[in-house]
């Protein structure tokens, strides 16, 4: 099984499609603009933040038997 992080376009056009992670860097920025201007203000922020992310099952994570 092979797995990447980051779902880049080439992912999906390998002789095997690598299942890849996909993460929101939209929303993750926005986060981080947020939590830097809180900084800023001098105002609290978490110190964890969750994003969600997709699990983007392609043929790298299937068994053989799968791919026939």
């Amino acid at each position: 099984m092979v797995v990447g992080y980051d779902d880049i376009p080439f992912s999906s056009c390998l002789e095997v499609p690598l299942t890849t992670v996909r993460i929101p860097k939209k929303q993750m920025g926005e986060k981080a603009i947020s939590v830097l201007e809180k900084k800023i203000d001098g105002q609290k922020c978490d110190s964890q933040l969750k994003i969600p992310v997709e699990l983007m099952i392609r043929q790298s994570s299937l068994s053989t038997a799968n791919q026939e």
